[in-house]
């Protein structure tokens, strides 16, 4: 049966849905678990066949009931959200929790941020700092990302700044835009680590690049004022224009502020300056 599963996935890789979703159905009809969560996913999405919400949940559910992580995995995300199925906090801590107990890492996530954020049941830290940090230790940026972010700020765990850069640390490794941002303001602002400028634009243009909007505004701050670097009104117009229109009110302001000092030659050459990254780095509709 793995060579019938391997023969039916690497046609769902080719996308050659209706020839997959006829593999994994024979085998899905057998029984196995591994198909039967791809036939539950394909009928949800009309891959290969027709949209039935109906008949991909009854996948889903044969699939899951065989403890088949992924599938609990899905359906705790259905249940959370209300996709497909009535909105159910309970119902989805019961699907994630049997897939985290398997040592599914985004299950494990998504339970820690449900006792975190008291969905559906009481609101608790230390539970939720539990699941977190086991999904931390199996290399989940997310995971690594909140586990910092709790240390940060003293939930479920005594505050600890430095343990808290160290999880961000390997977040960011990870490429989580977030985390590099957390890492570029440690640097920024010297605290719990000394201040170093050039590491701040770093990690501040690195977590800009994957589009985030506050990374981009301080690097605008930054050439403003000249932390690091040569104070450079364009450049820090380049970077306020490019967060405000990705969406940073701060940015927008900034850039507004900061025209009164320039020259239109300057604003000019800012502009262009923005276009072309933004070209690069950002989708524009």
């Amino acid at each position: 049966m793995e060579d019938e599963i391997k023969e039916a996935d690497e046609a769902y890789d080719r996308q050659e849905y209706e020839v997959a979703f006829d593999k994994y159905k024979l085998l899905a009809q057998k029984g196995n678990s591994d198909a039967q969560y791809m036939i539950g996913i394909m009928c949800s999405a009309g891959s290969g066949v027709s949209i039935d919400h109906e008949e991909g949940l009854k996948w889903l559910m044969l699939s899951a009931g065989q403890d088949n992580c992924h599938a609990q995995l899905m359906l705790g995300m259905m249940y959370e959200i209300g996709r497909e199925v009535p909105q159910s906090y309970e119902e989805a801590r019961k699907w994630f929790s049997k897939a985290a107990k398997q040592g599914n890492d985004s299950a494990q996530y998504e339970l820690g941020a449900i006792y975190e954020l008291g969905l559906g049941v009481d609101q608790d830290y230390v539970e939720a700092l539990k699941w977190v940090k086991k999904s931390a230790l199996q290399g989940n940026a997310d995971a690594q990302l909140k586990y910092g972010e709790m240390f940060d700020e003293g939930l479920g765990v005594k505050q600890d700044k430095l343990e808290a850069l160290t999880w961000y640390s390997e977040a960011a490794s990870r490429g989580n835009a977030e985390a590099k941002y957390y890492c570029g303001l440690a640097y920024d602002i010297g605290d719990p680590i000394p201040q170093d400028y050039k590491n701040a634009i770093t990690f501040y243009k690195e977590s800009a690049t994957l589009g985030n909007d506050t990374a981009q505004f301080n690097l605008g701050v930054i050439h403003a004022e000249g932390k690091g670097v040569v104070q450079d009104y364009v450049q820090a117009h380049k970077w306020f224009n490019i967060a405000g229109a990705n969406g940073n009110d701060d940015g927008r302001e900034s850039r507004d502020i900061l025209e009164e000092k320039m020259t239109p030659a300057q604003i000019s050459q800012s502009q262009q300056l923005a276009r072309e990254w933004m070209e690069e780095h950002m989708e524009i509709e």
